[in-house]
């Protein structure tokens, strides 16, 4: 018995070893230029109900080769698997290394697992837990496996799959195994060509499989949608569970998403504080409804602190309106739960609203469940209008939709305990506007002049953000950087900046350059390149053989300019450019030349009317960008008397 106890193990050993012979020069010739591939993917989950309890099993099971010899230089790899403990649990987690060794493996099993906080660089606090360990020995070719049980603790969390990643995948593969009993359904999102769907029933079981092979990887790219926009996924959740002849409803429909939702929020600001009642009264009293409520929304940006918390149903629940004002920090949902109570005192009707920002595209009838939005807003109604109430951006003028909601649906909560879908504006090109004077003089070759810069909507909150959290030296910094013009030898003079504490009022800068070596003097004649504002330049050019993803944008934008030109004294016009101008719907520019008895005046407009620029767009912008290019180098030519 020992002796095939012995030969049992060594099969199972050797069995380990070989079974990636010939692995990495087959998976060279399928993913040539990728230095790491998942040779497989899985997860397989398994739904059941086991004595009398719902049971959810998610098994993980990744294979990763690694071909390049950088990465695998350093001989080590940190893993790490994150998780909430309030919401999961991991287990039977194994993990090992496949170091190629002549024509075999050595196997190398992970024992060294440990269990640490983890580490966000955007929650403030959290229960994340991370299962860490180490894979040493790495070299080129070498394999890595990653094992590991995901109890779902909750029927609403099931997350789903994504069919594509940053890195190639050999095999994809995602299975839902459920009973009789349970009813599942799916939504997929995406383009599900080539991915491979078989429905099975064995034992009463019924089991969706869906495998892709070959995965190639998504392009890392700037400005880029998040990955949910670009690849096939499956959407799954429990609709219901029969247990002892009791049915319970989960998900599956906007309906029931909001029925949770309204059950999380039922017992909270029942009783406001006398603190709150008070606070909220010194804030309203004797004014009209538009002013109550732009004085409490403006209130909470300037004295709630934005720190995210994803603790346990922290995470999802939020805090009550009294905690939050007296501790003066929350998240989302905790600015939102303060606004509406407070607005309620006012008298003023208010509602919770659920979002989803535009890292999520989906709307609510594509995935009814969680994973449809991660925020939380107020909104009023205010002249038949609605007027959504976000404070967790501090620098944003009332009435106007924060960058990250604008064009995503919204679940509303109504009056009467049922919900609203909402649409979410986008803010026109010509609010979130920058418009620059420029009056200039050249005098002994050297151009002077006075500017004025005024920026407003988006373009002013995105500025007064970065500029509120600059120090003084930064400021000089910015100001240097920003209006230097025309050359590197411009100096900015005197900059001044006001409207910086301002509501509703524009950004401006004022302040004066002196440029020196700019204009050519040839013969009897003065060469100047006018253009000291570009809105665009060559260097937004696209490249359309390299750019595999849209182009996504904060918002919406128009810039203007007018620069006025003294003619110098003792020389007059001889040449202006001819205007420009280019125009569709989406983007547009134009730049007109106007000659008055003692001025050349330049008019610019640009405007950029779309949030994401499509691939068929690229081509028709790419010819605005050469078509600007080539008028940002034209000259005008002033000719001696």
């Amino acid at each position: 018995m020992t002796k095939y106890l012995i030969l049992l193990i060594l099969f199972i050993h050797q069995a380990g070893i070989t079974q990636y012979k010939n692995v990495e020069s087959e998976i060279k010739k399928v993913f040539p230029n990728d230095d790491v591939v998942f040779l497989k993917n899985s997860e397989k989950m398994d739904v059941d109900v086991i004595d009398g309890k719902l049971k959810i099993v998610i098994r993980n099971d990744q294979e990763t080769i690694y071909l390049n010899k950088k990465i695998s230089s350093l001989g080590v790899l940190e893993r790490n698997v994150s998780y909430s403990p309030f919401f999961t649990e991991i287990s039977e987690l194994e993990a090992a290394s496949f170091i190629p060794n002549g024509n075999k493996f050595d196997k190398n099993i992970i024992t060294d697992i440990k269990t640490e906080k983890g580490k966000s660089n955007s929650i403030f606090y959290d229960d994340i837990l991370e299962k860490k360990f180490i894979y040493k020995g790495i070299t080129e070719g070498s394999i890595t496996t990653l094992k590991y049980n995901e109890t779902i603790k909750n029927p609403f969390m099931i997350g789903g799959f994504m069919f594509g990643n940053y890195i190639p995948t050999k095999n994809s593969e995602y299975s839902i195994t459920f009973p009789s009993n349970v009813k599942i359904a799916f939504k997929s999102y995406g383009n599900m060509e080539g991915i491979e769907f078989k429905e099975t029933i064995n034992k009463g079981k019924t089991t969706y499989t869906w495998i892709r092979k070959n995965v190639i990887p998504i392009s890392i790219e700037s400005k880029s949608l998040n990955i949910k926009y670009i690849v096939p996924q499956i959407i799954p959740f429990i609709e219901s569970y029969t247990i002892d002849g009791v049915t319970n409803e989960v998900l599956g429909t906007e309906q029931k998403l909001f029925n949770h939702y309204k059950e999380m929020v039922k017992d909270i600001n029942l009783k406001p504080s006398d603190y709150l009642k008070n606070l909220t009264d010194s804030l309203t009293k004797n004014k009209t409804t538009l002013d109550k409520i732009k004085s409490i929304y403006y209130w909470v940006q300037d004295n709630v602190k934005y720190i995210a918390f994803e603790e346990g149903m922290g995470g999802f629940v939020p805090r009550e309106a009294n905690d939050i004002c007296l501790k003066r920090y929350g998240d989302c949902k905790d600015m939102a739960s303060l606004i509406t109570t407070m607005l309620k005192i006012a008298d003023v009707e208010s509602n919770l609203v659920w979002i989803g920002t535009r890292d999520i595209p989906f709307k609510y009838s594509e995935n009814p469940t969680l994973s449809v939005d991660n925020h939380m807003i107020a909104t009023v109604n205010y002249n038949n209008s609605w007027i959504f109430l976000d404070a967790t951006d501090d620098h944003i003028d009332f009435g106007l939709p924060t960058t990250h909601i604008q064009g995503k649906e919204a679940m509303m909560m109504t009056k009467s305990g049922n919900f609203e879908i909402l649409n979410v504006p986008i803010v026109d090109a010509k609010t979130n506007s920058k418009s620059d004077v420029i009056s200039i003089k050249i005098d002994n070759g050297i151009i002077t002049g006075d500017c004025k810069s005024v920026c407003e909507g988006n373009w002013k909150g995105q500025l007064m953000h970065q500029l509120n959290n600059y120090s003084e030296l930064q400021k000089i910094a910015y100001f240097e950087n920003t209006f230097r013009l025309g050359s590197n030898k411009c100096k900015v003079i005197n900059p001044q900046l006001t409207g910086l504490k301002s509501r509703e009022k524009p950004l401006e800068f004022k302040y004066s350059i002196s440029l020196p070596d700019y204009i050519k003097l040839i013969d009897n004649e003065l060469y100047l390149n006018p253009h000291l504002i570009k809105h665009f330049t060559a260097a937004n050019e696209i490249d359309v053989l390299k750019r595999k993803h849209p182009i996504n944008e904060d918002y919406k934008w128009s810039a203007v300019s007018t620069i006025n030109i003294e003619i110098p004294a003792g020389y007059m016009v001889e040449e202006l450019p001819v205007n420009k101008s280019f125009n569709v719907s989406e983007f547009n520019f134009k730049i007109n030349y106007t000659k008055t008895n003692n001025q050349i005046i330049i008019d610019q407009q640009t405007n950029y009317d779309i949030l994401v620029l499509k691939n068929e767009n690229f081509e028709a912008f790419n010819k605005m960008i050469k078509l600007m290019t080539n008028a940002y180098g034209e000259l005008i030519t002033f000719k001696k008397i």
